[in-house]
């Protein structure tokens, strides 16, 4: 049976009950009829039946030939391609004026420039406009295998839908995506390598193919199975710079991500210093503390740039850059921070055109509210106290000698191999102990100098017997014997040696990144009190009590220790001195005035925040008199000092908060019902505002320190953009196994056109390249080719 046979029936069966008195009707797919007014051209898309029109397109692409040969086939078949032949003409709008009969394309009226593209001259049928054409059974089946209604139908297909089914249905999207699937599989394994090298550091891209084809060897390798692995290994995206490119990409596809978090969070300190790389270029570094909605303390890490201008606002200029590189846009950052952590240097700390300064302005001019913390770094101000003691004006000449000639001391052996090879056999022919000297540092931080006098007390014997065996006969060998044998000398060696120890215990406090502003204050408070202890005692355990235990004096009151005789007598310079001046003063006096003075440095440096430390701290501790005045106008100047006033006194009642520390105040907040947590949430960011000002930039110079394993002297050519990707997955990114690498592989395949490669990998370029040799035979030999026609075309 003929096919238009049945396309017939159906269309007699909608037109059985037209009257031709009728004006103007319209038949919907759903056989609705709606009247319209004469002459007004009316297209609703509710009378096209979206699903009907996707069955259409299935049917569309079959030919003439395959309608005719529908007589052949069983009647089944043939009622099933007749269903699908009537779905396809239910786009079309039927319509009955002055007893005619016309017929419509919806889907071609709706998309003129598709039709014209397949018209001669651009000239469309008349079935595709809005008045329509006679109906003719023969007009409708040519019409509908058309190519231009087929390519009108996808394009309504595709219109209809919203944008991830527009993607996911596209006849082009769905090839790629099966093509792709593998290569997207393959970068997924690449870009795992990739992000663990970032979390590490210290591996490079030029390494990463040996490192790669060394892995999948080793997966493919088979005890049982003897094939040649370098047929089946496949390089072609593993070079350096693609190494670069799918760093780049973990990098952007892990910004929203970033942004959101940092934006949703309760409170962001900003910390910043700088430092000199290896090849000489001044960067500055920026980190950012956040506090999240669930109360917990994270670090990110926002950027770094060079400084181009010896200025604030050379410096202020270089803190956008770094920040604009990393997060966009270094606006939202600032309008986020509630305080900021440098050093002391004026450069940031001038009242004038300090950078402390410049960012508050900013800040201001963007019509920020949020008030800022401005915090010098307990860190460098504990290690200025103490240098104050060693170095300067007012420092302890005694002691600042001590640590010269134990400097001197480690520098004599660590420049020569010779002599500590000596200096270790005799340790281990007299069985003494012997330890590696550090290397002494211009700066004098106090942990660097308490690990130096440790090694030289622990290596005190094993020193004095090279020295006294020595051959060398120059004056300083005479020297440091004559200093390590005095008695005087000893003490305050072990005397400095303890008050470093209750000193760097400050120091390694006031670095921890759970530090708050409270914890500061009573940190050096602790350390002042023991330093108060030390005048009156010694420290139990320490270097000096050690010292006294081991002298022997026998009956004529000479000294020795470990049978090694120590001098007691100073000898001075001159025969005579002024009565009153003396260069070899009593040892208590100088011990007692290197405490004294590390004392009075301390309190000098830190007695800088207390106004904001006499606010805070009962504040803090929920303590009902505390100055919520000024509190409200030193961090939360934008947030309603009535409902601050308010929660803090509904806290205050609670016993159960009463001794809770600042991190367990603001985690009881952030983790109280949604309905109960909006009534704390003034007084949760308050104290999260608080909690975020960390008070030291240590984080900063750990950073400083990550980027020196990325820039290493092998790998000086490596570009800031690199530098500062590597260092974005290090800080902001989660642990490997907890790592989802497919946005990445998606972003990878959107950043430009990829298409299947037909070279052959049994040879490829990339093998024979420097970074190869070692691993194929082609690159050793490309290396040789390419040195030989140096050598010929040098001259």
């Amino acid at each position: 049976m003929d096919i238009r046979k049945f396309l017939i029936k159906g269309q007699k069966r909608k037109f059985d009950n037209l009257r031709d008195d009728e004006e103007k009707t319209i038949y919907d797919g759903n056989g609705e009829e709606n009247n319209i007014n004469s002459g007004t051209d009316r297209t609703d898309d509710k009378r096209l039946n979206n699903t009907n029109v996707s069955d259409g397109l299935i049917s569309n692409s079959i030919s003439n030939n395959n309608s005719l040969s529908l007589a052949s086939t069983s009647s089944s078949d043939v009622a099933h391609m007749n269903i699908r032949r009537e779905k396809a003409t239910e786009c079309f709008k039927h319509t009955r004026y002055n007893g005619r009969h016309y017929v419509t394309c919806e889907v071609c009226l709706k998309f003129p420039d598709i039709v014209k593209r397949f018209c001669k001259n651009s000239k469309q049928p008349s079935i595709t406009l809005s008045g329509g054409t006679i109906f003719r059974n023969t007009v409708l089946m040519d019409h509908t295998n058309s190519p231009y209604h087929t390519a009108a139908t996808k394009a309504y297909r595709l219109n209809v839908l919203d944008d991830k089914q527009s993607i996911s249905n596209a006849p082009m999207n769905i090839h790629l995506k099966k093509l792709n699937n593998d290569l997207a599989t393959t970068i997924g394994k690449l870009m795992i390598s990739v992000y663990n090298d970032a979390k590490h550091l210290s591996l490079s891209a030029w390494s990463w193919p040996s490192r790669t084809v060394a892995s999948e060897l080793a997966n493919q390798f088979v005890y049982q199975t003897e094939v040649p692995p370098e047929n089946k290994v496949e390089i072609r995206y593993v070079t350096p710079p693609y190494h670069s490119e799918l760093l780049s990409c973990i990098v952007q596809a892990s910004l929203p991500t970033f942004k959101e978090e940092v934006t949703n969070s309760l409170a962001l300190s900003l910390r910043i210093d700088g430092s000199i790389d290896r090849t000489q270029i001044d960067k500055i570094y920026v980190l950012g503390k956040i506090v999240t909605k669930s109360g917990e303390l994270k670090t990110f890490y926002l950027g770094v740039a060079e400084q181009s201008e010896r200025s604030a606002s050379g410096l202020l200029q270089a803190v956008k850059t770094a920040i604009n590189e990393t997060c966009g846009n270094y606006k939202w950052i600032f309008l986020k921070t509630s305080s900021i952590v440098t050093d002391g240097a004026s450069i940031n700390t001038g009242h004038e055109n300090g950078l402390w300064k410049l960012i508050a302005e900013e800040i201001k001019a963007m019509e920020g509210k949020i008030p800022l913390i401005k915090i010098w770094c307990a860190a460098h101000r504990a290690q200025l106290a103490w240098k104050s003691v060693t170095c300067g004006r007012k420092c302890v000449n005694e002691a600042s000698s001590i640590i010269s000639s134990t400097e001197s001391i480690s520098t004599y052996f660590r420049t020569s191999s010779v002599r500590t090879s000596q200096l270790k056999l005799i340790a281990e022919e007299h069985g003494t102990e012997y330890f590696h000297f550090p290397k002494s540092f211009e700066i004098r931080w106090g942990q660097h100098t308490h690990h130096l006098l440790s090694i030289i007390l622990k290596s005190w014997h094993s020193l004095v017997l090279y020295f006294q065996s020595t051959d060398d006969k120059e004056a300083k060998t005479n020297g440091f014997l004559s200093f390590l044998r005095k008695l005087q000398s000893l003490k305050l060696i072990c005397a400095i040696t303890d008050i470093l120890s209750v000193f760097v215990r400050l120091q390694l406090k006031l670095q921890l990144d759970s530090l708050t502003l409270i914890d500061m204050a009573e940190n050096v408070n602790d350390c002042i009190r023991s330093l108060d202890s030390l005048i009156r005692d010694k420290l139990a355990g320490g270097w000096e009590e050690l010292l006294d235990n081991s002298l022997v004096y026998d009956e004529d009151n000479n000294i020795t220790l470990k049978n090694i005789h120590i001098t007691d007598v100073p000898e001075r310079r001159r025969s005579k001195h002024h009565l009153y001046v003396t260069d070899h003063r009593n040892f208590e006096a100088i011990r007692g005035e290197i405490i004294l003075s590390l004392k009075e440095f301390l309190k000098e440096r830190f007695h800088i925040d207390q106004t904001l430390l006499s606010a805070i701290t009962p504040f803090v501790r929920l303590d009902e008199n505390a100055p919520l005045n000024e509190i409200h106008n030193l961090i939360a100047h934008d947030l309603d000092f009535e409902e601050l006033s308010l929660e803090y006194n509904d806290i205050c009642t609670k016993e159960i908060l009463k001794n809770k520390s600042l991190h367990e105040l603001v985690k009881y907040l952030s983790m109280l019902p949604v309905g109960k947590k909006e009534m704390f949430s003034t007084i949760l960011t308050s104290f999260a505002r608080i909690l975020a000002a960390t008070p030291h930039s240590a984080d900063v110079e750990r950073l400083i320190s990550a980027n020196n394993l990325i820039k290493t002297s092998l790998r000086s050519s490596v570009n800031i953009s690199t530098e500062t990707n590597n260092l974005f997955v290090h800080y902001n990114g989660p642990d490997l196994i907890n790592w989802n690498p497919r946005p990445s592989i998606q972003k990878w395949l959107e950043i430009k056109a990829r298409r299947q490669s037909m070279r052959s990998s049994e040879n490829p370029v990339s093998r024979r390249q420097e970074y190869c040799k070692g691993v194929f035979p082609e690159a050793a030999t490309h290396i040789e080719t390419k040195e030989v026609k140096y050598n010929t075309n040098k001259f």
